[in-house]
């Protein structure tokens, strides 16, 4: 596997592969400081997923404290270059997230909305 996991001074992720899943964990801060190193990360993302054929991305954020707009954009983007794809290479992205942390029901709802049919959450 080639996405490594990103490590910035407040945001830091795990990058894992289960089954036919890339399973991702956010945990810290991501402020416009990292907006610019996400997008790319996400990107690689992207690269990888197709590459292996996996057909979903869990991704954790209920240790991630604070995601700025600029960041939740960088998601979006990553969400519509999914949307680009052939069907046969679109896959899903499965979203963990806290239940104590408001501002994650709200960006989440949002994402969803953009791609009512690639994204799922839990709870």
């Amino acid at each position: 596997m080639s996405v490594v996991a990103f490590q910035g001074e407040r945001l830091s992720t795990t990058v894992g592969i289960e089954g036919n899943d890339l399973i991702i964990a956010l945990s810290g801060t991501a402020d416009l400081d990292v907006r610019t190193d996400l997008a790319s990360w996400l990107k690689m993302v992207h690269d990888e997923v197709l590459r292996l054929k996996l057909s979903r991305v869990v991704v954790d954020i209920r240790k991630l404290e604070f995601m700025s707009s600029l960041c939740l954009n960088s998601f979006v983007g990553w969400l519509a270059t999914i949307m680009e794809q052939p069907p046969a290479q679109q896959y899903r992205v499965h979203f963990k997230w806290s239940r104590e942390m408001f501002w994650q029901r709200k960006s989440l709802n949002a994402l969803r909305r953009f791609a009512l049919m690639l994204v799922t959450t839990d709870p």
